[in-house]
């Protein structure tokens, strides 16, 4: 399992590290340093689903939280340029080391305001791979 989650992770950081060059928003897994100005983009592993065929192990489902967090009075900011990482990833053709992608597609759409007035504006993207 440990595997998969890196070579997702890295595929997905590969695809969407991209985008936030494009974007012109540093990226972060899981959680922006202290003190990091907005907006910035957020992407981090939520949960995975194995897939137990003749009790080996072959698929994985993974989900996927990517989001911008902007300190604007609207979310506007967030939303546009979440929308570039969106492009990025809706059906991304992912290179997954050991693994062939079956699908990259965005689930969930996210948005909301914490309780420091920052807009997390984003979505779940769920990685299907099949283990080669």
């Amino acid at each position: 399992m440990a595997n998969d989650a890196a070579a997702i992770g890295s595929a997905l950081y590969s695809a969407i590290g991209g985008a936030g060059t494009v974007v012109g928003v540093n990226l972060y897994y899981g959680l922006a340093p202290q003190g990091s100005a907005p907006p910035y983009a957020i992407f981090q592993r939520q949960d995975a689903l194995d897939d137990y065929r003749f009790g080996d192990y072959r698929d994985v489902s993974t989900d996927y939280v990517v989001k911008v967090v902007s300190n604007r009075g609207f979310p506007t900011e967030a939303r546009t340029h979440y929308e570039r990482f969106d492009t990025a990833l809706q059906d991304a053709s992912l290179s997954v080391s050991g693994f062939q992608l079956i699908r990259c597609r965005r689930m969930t759409q996210i948005e909301y305001r914490d309780g420091d007035g920052f807009w997390h504006c984003g979505g779940i993207f769920r990685v299907d791979i099949h283990k080669t």
